[in-house]
């Protein structure tokens, strides 16, 4: 699998360690150069084992892509907040604050208890927590892959299931 658009997510998006440079839906563009650079060199890597071990079947899922499109095209999703954390503490745009993790006890900042919480409908968001998506979000990426759609060389994994299944390869 690639490395999905970080510079999406909203722990990336509110940090200050690089620069602000955003595409036009407020994703950090230099994550996403590092982020393609470190997939274009995954299919590199694979090309290579490709050849060294020709009779091994080499395969990539594009999480990356789907992802991308998703925050791209939120309502082709059913997503209404694509930036922002479902489980998380500090509201607006993306719901993050680096001291209040999602799942962890609260903790006082400013004078304040902070405590990151649980958004009422998780299949209106993307990402879950800072980083996994929604298990509703689930489904469209495990449908690239079921369907094939989204892997590197293209293969119906369903199709190749039931072919192992009616050889004999797979029993109960």
């Amino acid at each position: 699998m690639n490395l999905t658009p970080l510079g999406c997510n909203p722990s990336t998006a509110t940090n200050k360690y690089r620069t602000e440079n955003r595409d036009k839906y407020g994703c950090k563009l230099d994550y996403l150069e590092l982020v393609n650079s470190h997939n274009r060199q995954l299919i590199e890597l694979q090309n290579d084992l490709s050849i060294k071990y020709p009779a091994a079947e080499w395969v990539i899922f594009d999480a990356y892509t789907i992802m991308l499109d998703a925050y791209h095209n939120p309502s082709k999703y059913g997503v209404k907040y694509p930036f922002r954390a479902c489980c998380g503490y500090g509201g607006g745009k993306y719901n993050y604050n680096s001291e209040v993790s999602c799942g962890k006890a609260g903790k006082v900042i400013n004078g304040t208890f902070a405590v990151a919480k649980r958004c009422s409908d998780p299949s209106l968001h993307i990402i879950w927590d800072t980083l996994h998506p929604v298990e509703s979000f689930c489904y469209y990426l495990a449908r690239g892959i079921l369907d094939g759609t989204h892997l590197s060389p293209s293969i119906n994994i369903k199709e190749r299931f039931n072919y192992i299944s009616k050889a004999g390869g797979i029993t109960e």
